[in-house]
């Protein structure tokens, strides 16, 4: 996980925790730069999954083409 990952983590945190603290979801992505949209998602995600629907996911790896191994690349350009 990378710290842009956790540092939305915090800001989801942070948005959902300030409309449950009363203040409005629009003045809430006014004050911290987001679009309402994106603060309204965040609430639908925290009312049907709780806390843990606002938590970082790890990104996936991408993996190589099939057929191709680590160093085959460096192999074939050597080749040309």
């Amino acid at each position: 996980m990378n710290d842009r990952g956790k540092t939305l983590e915090a800001l989801r945190l942070r948005a959902v925790e300030q409309v449950n603290s009363g203040a409005h979801p629009e003045q809430v992505a006014e004050g911290l730069g987001l679009h309402r949209k994106t603060v309204y998602g965040w609430l639908a995600k925290y009312r049907d999954g709780g806390r843990g629907a606002l938590l970082a996911k790890p990104v996936p790896v991408r993996q190589p083409p099939m057929g191709l191994r680590p160093g085959m690349i460096g192999a074939c350009r050597d080749t040309a």
